[in-house]
Parts: structure tokens; sequence; C-alpha cells
């Protein structure tokens, strides 16, 4: 019995977030409540197949669990104060294009550009106590290859207590001079993307579970792929540049402006024949929602 209950539980959650009135961040909530289905399929086992009356006291008892995981997380000391605060700072030098790894587990992501043209790339990360920052770069020629991660890349772990989900954040800032392709690796939370400013000739993104917002380049063409998983997707398009956006798979309603041509997934801004910018955007849908929303150019 706890197998359907569990799947029209998560039925009504994507219902309501898909109608708007729940905010797709309770993903992240229910990802710290993993713990609490093994306890609910052991109660299961040991009483809830006896009877009608055993399996009610089951869903009781894992609705209380629950409840009282949810009152003593939102109770409990931020681990903010713990973390370390890491330093990024990648030169330049002579390099005229990059190629940028970023595998994040978990936290908030924010990348954009520096306003610093003697640096390749600049920000900073936080740091769990223990966690080691792998930033590490290397140009050959005129070309600098960067990956940037460290040493906790599982996020399934996350748990009920002392997430790091709102205090974890890494800022990377890149420079909008030199030509750019990205790889991003997302886990849970959250992850913001401004290409307004870059020069990106292609982005190919991971997605997790979360909130994920791309703001797509003004300048140039450019190819991305965005793999999503479970949340809400929002592709900002600054004015002036023209896209077309393929949508394939998943349970994700796409909503786009009402200018856009629709066509077998396919949307494509009224101007994307005669923009100065194009932009080719592949999306595979996960679970979640996909905004696709015009926004004035920086």
């Amino acid at each position: 019995m706890l197998g359907p209950i569990i799947l029209i539980g998560l039925g009504v959650v994507l219902l309501l977030n898909n109608l708007g009135r729940l905010d797709w961040n309770i993903w992240e909530t229910l990802l710290r409540l993993w713990p609490v289905l093994i306890i609910g399929a052991g109660l299961d086992l040991l009483i809830g197949r006896r009877s009608m009356w055993g399996s009610l006291l089951v869903i009781v008892l894992i609705l209380g669990v629950a409840a009282a995981s949810i009152v003593l997380y939102e109770g409990r000391p931020s681990r903010g104060a713990g973390m370390e605060q890491e330093a990024i700072e990648v030169p330049r030098g002579e390099a005229s294009q990059g190629f940028v790894e970023i595998d994040f587990s978990v936290g908030r992501l924010v990348v954009a550009e520096t306003d610093n043209p003697e640096v390749f790339a600049e920000g900073v990360a936080s740091l769990q106590g223990g966690e080691n920052l792998e930033s590490d770069a290397r140009t050959e020629g005129d070309t600098i290859y960067y990956n940037l991660s460290s040493d906790v890349h599982d996020w399934t772990g996350v748990g009920i207590f002392g997430s790091w989900l709102d205090d974890r954040v890494w800022t990377l800032d890149l420079n909008p001079d030199v030509p750019l392709s990205l790889t991003i690796d997302a886990g849970a939370g959250s992850v913001e993307i401004d290409l307004s400013a870059l020069e990106v000739t292609e982005l190919d993104l991971n997605g997790g579970v979360g909130r994920t917002v791309v703001t797509l380049p003004t300048e140039g063409g450019g190819r991305i792929r965005m793999d999503l998983g479970v949340g809400e997707n929002v592709l900002l398009v600054p004015e002036g540049v023209g896209v077309r956006v393929r949508v394939e798979g998943g349970l994700a309603p796409v909503s786009a402006p009402s200018s856009y041509e629709r066509q077998d997934g396919v949307y494509t801004s009224p101007d994307y024949a005669t923009a100065d910018s194009r932009v080719e955007v592949e999306i595979s849908a996960g679970v979640g929602s996909i905004v696709i929303r015009e926004v004035p150019a920086p």
C-alpha cells in the first residue's frame, strides 16, 4: 500500500507545481526527507500488510515522522557559519579561447561575467569543513582548459538535517572577451547562469533537482543543450536575440511568449531568421516546468 500512496502524493505535488500553487523548491525539502521512505518501508513490512487498520497506522506514523523531521530541520542552527570561503582566480594570460567544466553537487551556483580583464575566471566557493576545492587550469597555446569541482560529488547523501542547499554557494565570473565552451553538471539546489555579456559558443548543462535559470548571450551565435532533472527551468531571452528552442521528452509543460511559432515541440522567436544574434537551444525535459521569457537587453 505504501508504493501507491507515494505515487499519488508525488502526483499531487507535481499538479500543484504546474498550477502555480506550490513552489518548485518543495522538491528540495522532499529530497531531504528520503530517509522517511526507508522508515515507511520498514513499518509497512512490519505491520502494514496485516490489515487495513495496520496500513492506516503506517500512514499516520509516516506523516508524523515527516512532520517531526521538518520541524526539527527548520529549527536547526544554520551551517552557514561553518562554511569556509575559498577565492578562485585564474589569470587570462594570452588566452583567446577557453573550455570550462563545472561539477557542482549541491547548493547554489552562479555563473556570470567578470569586469577584470586580467583574469580568465574569478569567484568564491563556500566549502564545508574537510571539503577540498579542485580548481585546475592548464594552458595549451592560446587555449585555457579549466575544471572546477570539489571532493564532494554525491548529492544523494543530503539528509534531513544540516543540508547544504541553502548555505553552500559558488560564484564564478568569466572573462567576456574570451570565447567559451561551458559544461556544467549540477546536482541539487539552484543554478543561475547569466551568459548575456559572455561570448559563449556552446553550453552543455546537466540539471539535477531544483531551479535553473539561464540567460542567453546577446552577442554572436551559439548552441545550448540542457538535460533537465526535476524543478522549475527558466530560459531568459534578451531583446534582439533570435532563439529556436527544441523540447523533447519529459513531463514538463512549456510556457513561451504568444508571438513565438510553435510546431512539434519547437518554439521559434519571430525575429529568428533576421536577428544578428541567433541561439539554438535543445532541451531534454525532465519533470517540472519550462518557461521561455523575453527580457530587456543588458
